[in-house]
């Protein structure tokens, strides 16, 4: 399946202003990470529990998987991670696989950052999001990745 919407997610330095990022909307949006990993954002237009769901992965290279991280803005510069409830439990990581990768290790767990995550081929994460707040994304594909996004 096609998307209307697709977002190249975009690497920063410290120093480098992290308001640059491309923003994503409601609705479904087509990632794509050329570098090791990039950052998107996504501006809350109300109050309430947002659900991100990461599904359609696909790497080109080595890596096996995905990753999408939420962070919230600590300093004009500076990022913090935060647990989120996922389908995996509280984590930090909604680490998610291409159809492929997830069949070939089905039934397998793999640690990512020393934690344990079962193999799935989608993801999802849900965080309450004050109006006007913005979570920041942190996608990690490996050097030439791609995934869908879907936050309702």
């Amino acid at each position: 399946t096609s998307y209307a919407r697709t977002v190249k997610a975009k690497s920063f330095s410290d120093g480098v202003e992290i308001e640059s990022v491309p923003t994503v909307k409601k609705g479904t949006t087509t990632i794509k990470v050329t570098e090791e990993f990039g950052w998107i954002k996504f501006k809350a237009p109300s109050t309430k529990t947002y659900t991100f769901t990461v599904s359609n992965a696909k790497t080109t290279n080595s890596g096996l998987q995905v990753v999408a991280t939420l962070f919230q803005k600590a300093t004009k510069t500076k990022l913090s991670g935060y647990k989120v409830k996922t389908n995996q439990g509280k984590r930090y990581h909604m680490l998610t696989f291409s159809a492929r990768n997830a069949k070939k290790y089905a039934g397998q767990s793999l640690a990512y950052n020393g934690v344990k995550y079962k193999v799935v081929s989608k993801n999802y994460a849900k965080q309450k999001i004050q109006k006007g707040k913005t979570v920041y994304i942190r996608c990690v594909g490996n050097g030439n990745g791609r995934f869908n996004l879907s936050i309702k």
